[in-house]
């Protein structure tokens, strides 16, 4: 589970909307039946572990992205963009927009 949520910030097919509600459903039936057990630890499923997993696969997502966008920023989405849609004048407009709004962008 945790591996999905991470994918979810680089694959936009893969949603946690359907990743969490599979989660909650393995979670009934380890209930229901104690023989249902998470493949990777043996254990029945929990809610604590799926909010674990899934915890820590969306701050893994979220730090790879944000390394990155640090190590390569610009120029990285100037030369690769293309290939997840984003083009030079997405950018330009992106940083008008944010040069204009500023924080406020940010916090709404």
């Amino acid at each position: 589970m945790a591996i999905g949520i991470a994918l979810e910030t680089f694959i936009p097919i893969l949603p946690s909307e359907i990743i969490v509600p599979m989660a909650g459903w393995k979670i009934a039936q380890s209930a229901a039946d104690p023989a249902v057990v998470e493949p990777l630890t043996g254990q029945p499923w929990t809610f604590i572990g799926a909010l674990t997993a899934a915890t820590v696969g969306a701050a893994i997502g979220s730090l790879a992205g944000y390394l990155i966008g640090a190590w390569g920023g610009r120029p990285l989405l100037d030369r690769y963009g293309r290939w997840v849609h984003i083009y030079p004048d997405d950018l330009d407009r992106a940083e008008t927009w944010f040069a204009r709004y500023g924080d406020w962008a940010v916090l709404v």
